[in-house]
């Protein structure tokens, strides 16, 4: 599961931003609907939401508390060699 995450986090963080440039005051938001595809089994659509959430709290809200709360799990391998293995290493590491 966490494979799928780690390239779902790669492919959402490329791809699912607005074209607009936010200012600075503003947050990116993810919009989940311009990136969800008709064929997605429910499981995709589960874990595509999944990382949504996980990427938008992470990433654009920085709100790392919750990111720690809901997703801190030690099977989380970090595939940056400069980066610790774990959520709480990547939430550091930020």
């Amino acid at each position: 599961m966490w494979k799928f995450i780690t390239a779902f986090f790669l492919i959402v963080g490329c791809t699912a931003f607005s074209t607009e440039v936010p200012a600075k005051s503003e947050r990116l938001i993810i919009h989940f609907e311009s990136l969800q595809k008709d064929n997605w089994s429910e499981k995709e659509l589960e874990n595509a939401k999944l990382i949504t959430d996980f990427v938008q709290n992470l990433m654009n809200n920085h709100n790392f508390e919750y990111v720690l709360d809901k997703y801190n799990d030690d099977s989380y391998i970090q595939h940056n060699r400069n980066l610790p293995d774990g959520i709480d290493g990547l939430v550091k590491s930020l």
